[in-house]
């Protein structure tokens, strides 16, 4: 998806996507962005959820997500399950 197509979709500020690609071209994005001749700059998936998630770094969202993910999994868990867990 382009920068301008992610915008348009999104809501984002153009010039804020912008300042977010400068900001993690050279680490987190270094692979993520192509610049195609006539279309601007493509992002892939992961350039596109790192722009959503407001510049918070992803080892913390994905942390968070996997926070998440764990603490959903249990609160799933019946008696029996937690007898069985701590015999």
């Amino acid at each position: 998806m382009t920068v301008k197509d992610f915008c348009y979709f999104t809501g984002a500020n153009l010039k804020t996507i912008y300042r977010k690609i400068a900001k993690y071209k050279d680490n987190e994005l270094r692979g993520h962005i192509t610049k195609r001749k006539g279309h601007g700059l493509e992002l892939d998936d992961y350039a596109e959820w790192l722009a959503r998630n407001n510049g918070t770094s992803w080892k913390i969202k994905m942390a968070d997500d996997i926070d998440r993910f764990i603490i959903d999994d249990i609160k799933s868990f019946t008696r029996d399950d937690w007898n069985e867990i701590l015999k």
